[in-house]
């Protein structure tokens, strides 16, 4: 993530929700004035498992979002 910041380009990575964690993350995060999206369920990457171990969640910058943090019912 630090990279895309240094492409000083809007992005948005699909990230597991854990990418939250940590000081240098929280700091740079702030800085940077990230957005999320935090979807209310898990989604189902392959077809034959009936859903994923991991919450995901959707990392923004210069998206110039309504809100910092979303919560998306789907």
């Amino acid at each position: 993530m630090k990279r895309a910041f240094e492409l000083d380009k809007p992005f948005m990575m699909l990230l597991p929700i854990t990418t939250l964690e940590g000081k240098k993350r929280s700091e740079m995060y702030q800085q940077h004035k990230v957005q999320v999206l935090i979807p209310s369920k898990r989604f189902n990457f392959i077809k034959e498992k009936k859903g994923s171990w991991l919450q995901t969640s959707w990392f923004t910058w210069k998206l110039n979002l309504k809100s910092d943090l979303i919560f998306m019912n789907v």
